[in-house]
C-alpha cells in the first residue's frame, strides 16, 4: 500500500504501535541531517490513523511534539515567497547548493510556546506532489488562525492556488468559526480559520 501525505513531519516521541518502513518514494532523511543535525531520522507508520510520520531514532531530541514540517515543491523559491509573504514565516536558512538549493529553511513563532516554533522546511524535488484530501491518511493539511480571512485570501489569490472553497461556517464548543480552505500551487492544504 503506498502510503504518502502532503505533509512530511518530524515527531517526537514515538506513537504507539508504530511500525518502521522502508526506502519511501520521497526521502527526506538527509534535509533533517544536514540542516538540524538528527543522526538518525527514519519513517514510520502510525496503524492507528494509517499516518506516515518521521522519527529521529537516535532519541536526541525528544518531546518536541511536531518539530518538522516538510513540503515537497518543484518551485521552492516561489513556495518560499508564498511562506514567508502570506503567513509570516522566517527564512532562517537553505542548503548550500549554489543555484537551486536542495532545501530551505523557514520557522515561525508558536502561539503555544516561544520555545517550540514551527519550523517548516521546503524540499526540492523534480515529481510534483499528488493532490490529498482532508479525509485521507496521515498529516493531510495546515490550519492558520486569520484575523481576516478577507484580506489573508486575497493575499493568496495572488500566488494563483489549484483550488478553494468558498467561505463557510463552523459551529465547535459553542464557538463560531468562518472557514476557507485552499489548495495552493504545490497542493498543499491549507484552512484558514477566523473566530466570527
Amino acid at each position: 500500500e503506498n502510503i504518502s501525505s502532503p505533509y512530511h513531519v518530524l515527531l517526537n516521541p514515538m506513537f504507539e504501535n508504530s511500525q518502521k518502513q522502508g526506502k519511501i518514494e520521497f526521502q527526506i532523511d538527509n534535509v533533517f541531517y544536514t540542516s538540524l543535525n538528527y543522526m538518525n531520522v527514519n519513517p514510520y507508520v502510525w496503524e492507528k490513523q494509517n499516518a506516515l510520520f518521521w522519527h529521529d531514532d537516535s532519541n536526541t531530541n525528544l518531546n518536541l511534539g511536531a518539530s518538522c514540517i516538510c513540503i515537497p515543491s518543484t518551485t521552492i523559491f516561489r513556495s518560499e515567497e508564498f511562506w514567508t509573504n502570506i503567513f509570516g514565516f522566517k527564512l532562517v536558512s537553505r542548503s548550500p547548493q549554489k543555484n537551486t538549493p536542495q532545501w530551505t529553511y523557514l520557522s515561525h513563532k508558536s502561539l503555544i510556546s516561544k520555545n517550540s516554533p514551527i519550523n517548516l522546511f521546503i524540499v526540492n524535488t523534480e515529481t510534483p506532489t499528488k493532490p490529498s484530501f482532508l479525509d485521507d491518511p496521515g498529516f493531510t493539511s495546515l490550519a492558520f488562525l486569520s484575523t481576516s480571512i478577507e484580506k489573508d485570501f486575497k493575499k493568496i489569490m495572488a500566488y494563483h492556488p489549484i483550488e478553494y472553497s468558498k467561505e463557510f461556517n463552523l459551529n465547535i464548543n459553542s464557538k463560531e468559526l468562518k472557514i476557507r480552505i485552499v489548495r495552493n500551487h504545490d497542493q498543499s492544504l491549507i484552512e484558514l480559520i477566523e473566530f466570527c
